[in-house]
């Protein structure tokens, strides 16, 4: 199994953000956030529970605007 870690810093205010997946791939969730981390040091959150989700290998039947 490949591991891969990808750290977002995402600006006060956003909401959501989009990430780029491969079709027919599973992909394994887990978050904790930080006020100002580069700012402020050792004030991490808990992480989140993980989540499993399996990108479709096919896009056919989802709606337009939910890929």
């Amino acid at each position: 199994m490949l591991v891969v870690y990808q750290i977002l810093q995402i600006p006060a205010g956003v909401r959501n953000k989009t990430l780029s997946v491969v079709a027919g791939t599973s992909y394994v969730l887990q978050l904790r956030a930080a006020l100002r981390p580069y700012k402020v040091q050792g004030f991490w959150g808990d992480w989140s529970a993980r989540v499993t989700i399996k990108i479709p290998s096919s896009t056919a039947g989802i709606p337009a605007d939910s890929c």
